[in-house]
């Protein structure tokens, strides 16, 4: 499977409450296979119901894990076994998703919570942010929402962003990235110099300084030709500004 269609399977919505399910032993020794199984199930953000019986939606992206997770068991010597099920009694596919969702919220809370600490390791919580993202399988309420251009009603509680007259946009010249760093109090000197990039690469500034700003705006616009939505290309956008943050973060500071 290719980048783009890996993206579009993750995003892929659970359908019919179908459930994929890999059951499978392994020997006890060497400990450190049975760990290594263990570290995917969890990176996938499998639930374990019983003992090594662990479950997914059943999504493209989840069968295919789950597939390729069942060969590597077999050449560790072990035996895995994959179905998939729909849970038949009332409430049951209910309150499986909500250990999902539980799970992820959590998870999204901890995240706001040490933003709001002084000097993150936006790194860290960036890496925090995709992993979680791509085992929030029933798009828990921390979400981007996108609007038709022109539609007047948000959703309930929604926060406006990068439109004009609202708080998280433009302002003075400068982009909605910059908006942000300045409302939220964020002083990394990575993020600044990503503001100055962003800013050369989304208005018009008197001066050029950043070589970067060209060659963003003209990735940020094929992004969005080749991605089928906004939600993908939001995806995809953002391993660009991770791998940037990366780049730039190796550099000396620039004042």
């Amino acid at each position: 499977m290719d980048t783009s269609s890996m993206t579009e399977a993750r995003l892929e919505q659970p359908r019919g409450m179908t459930w994929v399910l890999l059951v499978y032993k392994i020997p006890r020794e060497p400990t450190a296979s049975r760990a290594a199984v263990w570290r995917k199930l969890k990176r996938l953000g499998a639930l374990l119901l019983h003992d090594a019986v662990w479950v997914l939606p059943a999504t493209t992206w989840t069968r295919e894990q789950f597939q390729w997770l069942a060969v590597e068991i077999g050449e560790l010597g072990g035996e895995a076994h994959l179905w998939e099920s729909h849970l038949l009694l009332n409430g049951q596919a209910d309150a499986l998703v909500q250990q999902f969702q539980a799970r992820v919220d959590e998870t999204y809370q901890e995240i706001l919570e040490d933003l709001s600490q002084e000097e993150p390791d936006l790194v860290a919580l960036s890496r925090k942010y995709q992993q979680v993202r791509a085992q929030d399988y029933f798009h828990s309420a921390a979400e981007f929402l996108f609007v038709p251009a022109g539609y007047k009603t948000l959703p309930e509680g929604a926060e406006p962003f990068d439109i004009p007259g609202v708080r998280l946009s433009h302002h003075r010249g400068h982009c909605t990235f910059h908006t942000m760093l300045r409302e939220y109090d964020l002083h990394d000197p990575v993020l600044q110099r990503i503001a100055r990039v962003v800013d050369e690469a989304d208005t018009v500034q008197e001066v050029s300084l950043e070589p970067a700003a060209a060659g963003l705006d003209l990735i940020c616009r094929g992004l969005r030709l080749v991605s089928p939505s906004d939600q993908v290309a939001l995806e995809r956008g953002r391993l660009i500004y991770d791998a940037l943050y990366a780049q730039l973060a190796s550099e000396p500071i620039q004042e």
